[in-house]
């Protein structure tokens, strides 16, 4: 996801300092095929990290936050409308290789996916860093009572 969502932030910001019309609409291409990725990487793991009662709330403010965005841009437009359209393809860009940066020391692989990786201790270490202390305490505790397998079994398709 991090490497998406870079990828989709450098092709928007290099968008700027294209110089025909081929490398404009590559870019674009590019930048338009990691955006259709992330949505759903990051609608995913925000499900993951929170529970059932507030999924609801948490799905509402992620939309909200991209509808956000999209009327921002008008607003953007009109402060540059002085300036070149490259100006816009800086001003929007920036944020997005700022947001990049910022998830990829606060944002977690999933602990679901690792698991079914076989990857458990460090699922369990995600589980960990996500959880509040007293949850990570009953965490250790479930573990090391062996009321939970750590153990990935395949399910058979009948």
């Amino acid at each position: 996801m991090h490497l998406n969502l870079q990828h989709m932030s450098l092709a928007a910001f290099s968008t700027t300092f294209s110089t025909n019309i081929w490398m404009y609409s590559a870019l674009r291409f590019f930048r338009g095929f990691g955006r259709a990725l992330i949505g759903t990487c990051i609608i995913v793991l925000l499900m993951e990290t929170v529970g059932k009662t507030c999924r609801g709330r948490v799905g509402f403010v992620a939309f909200l936050c991209f509808a956000l965005g999209f009327l921002s841009l008008p607003a953007i437009a009109y402060i540059t409308k002085d300036s070149s359209w490259r100006r816009i393809y800086l001003c929007t860009s920036l944020p997005g290789l700022i947001y990049s940066l910022f998830l990829y020391f606060f944002a977690y692989e999933s602990s679901r996916w690792l698991f079914l990786q076989g990857r458990n201790e460090e699922a369990v270490a995600v589980l960990k860093k996500l959880s509040s202390a007293t949850r990570r305490d009953y965490l250790e505790h479930i573990i090391s009572s062996g009321n939970i397998s750590l153990k990935h079994e395949k399910v058979k398709d009948d």
